[in-house]
């Protein structure tokens, strides 16, 4: 009791009003009814009675389907005594308006991870909102200075992402380390001023790279273990790692996909070159995040 449920994914839509190059999601115009919706949050919350439920919209980009996004937060099911629920939702920033900033000063629990940042001045305001500071291979070396930015802006609360499932350079490689130090020097600073930033990614820990796990719906209500099949490079795992649809509950395999080996499947999609740079982006967040943690700065 009490205890956090695994989270429950809602791919809202697979459309996007952006086509960021480093971004591996195999993007489409399906969007996700309400009622599939209510289907998938009826059958999540049955199979964790009595846990915090934790619900994270996903896309494409979620905030072209707001409205959908909002009517669930305010008619989330309550029964009485149950855990207050926790929403998360990741955007590129660019639909954040009046009404979406309204909405999160509203509703605190729900925490809005943007990448792209048009209103510093009220999205610093929020402290339900973190920053995504993405770092593409070529742009390495403007990261520090992004950061530096946004910390004089106000941001408080960081999430890091480097692109993952590209090419990087050796050179590239080695660029994305020595910014990541000059990151870290800065967030020594601010701890080192009496300034509490925190950091996402020390108090994150995936099994597999970008992706979340855990009760993935897609957009058309199929249920999956982990949003890996909604990119690009795994969509061909699609048929493999589909359990079932929140539509038939009944003739959901939950146990499909378990132990499943993930390093062969990157590198058979990926191709050697790709997936070696993968794994050493990740092996150099994983340096960064340590380096906090050494530092004091906390997630």
């Amino acid at each position: 009791m009490g205890r956090d449920a695994p989270p429950l994914i809602l791919t809202l839509t697979r459309a996007c009003n952006l086509r960021c190059g480093f971004c591996p999601l195999s993007l489409g115009k399906t969007t996700m009814r309400q009622g599939t919706a209510a289907k998938a949050i009826a059958l999540y919350l049955q199979r964790h009675p009595g846990r915090t439920p934790r619900i994270r919209f996903f896309g494409g980009e979620p905030l072209l389907r707001f409205r959908l996004l909002r009517r669930i937060v305010e008619g989330f099911p309550r029964p009485a005594g149950s855990p207050e629920p926790a929403f998360s939702f990741p955007t590129n920033g660019t639909l954040v308006d009046r009404e979406v900033l309204s909405f999160l000063a509203e509703h605190p629990g729900v925490e809005a991870a943007v990448s792209r940042v048009r209103d510093a001045r009220a999205l610093a305001g929020l402290p339900n909102v973190v920053v995504t500071v993405c770092v593409a291979p070529g742009r390495e070396a403007g990261m520090p200075g992004h950061l530096a930015g946004l910390l004089a802006a106000g941001f408080d609360r960081l999430n890091f992402l480097p692109a993952f499932f590209v090419p990087w350079s050796a050179e590239q490689l080695g660029g994305l380390r020595r910014s990541f130090r000059l990151a870290a020097a800065l967030l020594r600073r601010c701890r080192d001023r009496g300034r509490v930033v925190r950091v996402r990614n020390v108090a994150t820990a995936n099994p597999v790279p970008l992706f979340n796990h855990g009760m993935v719906v897609d957009s058309d209500g199929d249920v999956f273990p982990s949003n890996a099949v909604l990119c690009g490079p795994f969509a061909h795992l699609r048929d493999r790692l589909r359990m079932g649809s929140v539509l038939e509950p009944a003739r959901i395999d939950w146990g499909r996909g378990r132990g499943l080996r993930w390093d062969p499947i990157f590198r058979r999609a990926l191709g050697n070159q790709v997936y070696d740079a993968t794994r050493r982006v990740d092996d150099a967040l994983t340096e960064f995040a340590a380096e906090l943690v050494r530092g004091g700065i906390g997630g």
